[in-house]
């Protein structure tokens, strides 16, 4: 009676371990696999228990994935404290990334030492892609009340001001005017601040179209390829473009986007200027193109001074900048962000101080 109800008890602890919602393995300090639930069946390596256990943790996961484990494994054994980190999975042929927390947590015998290690994968991919989408929400907000905030601000003086210069125009033509001192340079000051000032009245009228947008508004199927050329061809005249070598790696059967076009050029040349601007010295600049499965794949990787890593999660910020005083707004990458947030796409950005970033825009293919 005894037996059976040790039988039964094992039985239930199994169970239990094989319910558990993570995936979950125990190996000796030789780091041979001595438990293997089910989760690690269906989870990150998809190994079966009877392939796993008694074998060593060496011949169920391979490559550079079991270099890593052995490492982290060890380290617990000789430190005696537990690890928990974040890490993609490794398995073959999946299409969508996975995160996953890592727990690895000593077993301690009774002359406490070290005797067993309980690794526990738990997976977080769903809760980190709520996360990201509410930063991304958070921020699509916040641009689209400063660009209205904004252009209000603007409006208001820039009407005064243009007022006031088309009263000085109208003055200014009349004839008795015509004898006076530096005339003609004065009707041409006075056309300039009214040219300048009609700019200044086109971007607050963006400002506040972007605000008011919703993603998609006037798409269009876009070549990628032909926009990015277009805009490099109008830069090339400019000075300081001069001294940047630019490559290009363009996938020829690239899908087309849907977008509007003017939005799509507005986000290429923000980042193709930022990228300028880090490389005042001159640089290399390739941009490569390609397709991942239903996305269009858009890289900027440049040689310029980089991004320094504390600055990297608020370079999306609204006038956030690491140029110089007088130098930026701060404005153009929470813009580009913003529009592409609203294609239903995404911007990543890689950086190192001192070697150079890459901008890797994604965005889904024209079906």
């Amino acid at each position: 009676m005894a037996d059976n109800n040790n039988f039964s008890q094992k039985e239930f602890t199994r169970k239990i371990i094989d319910s558990l919602p993570v995936s979950l393995y125990v190996v000796d300090r030789d780091l041979n696999i001595i438990l293997w639930n089910r989760g690690r069946t269906i989870g990150e390596f998809g190994k079966g228990e009877e392939e796993a256990l008694g074998r060593n943790i060496s011949e169920v996961i391979e490559g550079n994935a079991f270099e890593t484990v052995k490492k982290e494994l060890l380290d617990v054994v000789n430190s005696g404290k537990p690890i928990t980190y974040e890490r993609e999975s490794p398995e073959a042929n999946r299409k969508e990334r996975k995160i996953f927390r890592v727990t690895r947590t000593p077993i301690f015998g009774d002359d406490g030492d070290v005797i067993a290690i309980i690794s526990i994968g738990e997976d977080i991919t769903e809760r980190r892609m709520l996360e990201q989408r509410l930063i991304d929400n958070d921020k699509l907000a916040g641009i689209g009340q400063l660009a209205a905030g904004v252009a209000h601000e603007i409006n208001n003086p820039m009407a005064a001001i243009s007022g006031c210069a088309e009263a000085l125009i109208e003055r200014f033509v009349a004839k008795e005017y015509r004898d006076m001192p530096d005339y003609e340079d004065i009707v041409r000051y006075l056309k300039i601040i009214e040219e300048e000032i009609y700019r200044c009245k086109r971007i607050t009228e963006n400002l506040l179209a972007f605000a008011r947008k919703k993603g998609g508004e006037d798409a269009a199927p876009q070549k990628i390829n032909a926009i990015i050329d277009d805009i490099l061809n109008l830069l090339i005249y400019q000075q300081r473009f001069q001294s940047i070598k630019v490559e290009k790696e363009y996938d020829p059967i690239l899908p087309n986007v849907l977008a509007n076009e003017g939005d799509l050029r507005q986000v290429f040349l923000i980042i193709i200027l930022n990228a300028m601007d880090s490389m005042e010295s001159g640089g290399e600049l390739k941009i490569k193109t390609y397709q991942n499965d239903n996305e269009v794949k858009i890289e900027f990787k440049d040689t310029g001074c980089g991004i320094p890593f504390e600055y990297i999660n608020r370079i999306f910020d609204p006038f956030f900048t690491t140029k110089q005083p007088g130098k930026g707004t701060g404005l153009g990458l929470s813009i580009a962000y913003g529009i592409i947030t609203q294609l239903k796409g995404r911007v990543d950005v890689e950086s190192k101080e001192g070697i150079g970033t890459t901008f890797m825009i994604t965005m889904p293919a024209a079906t």
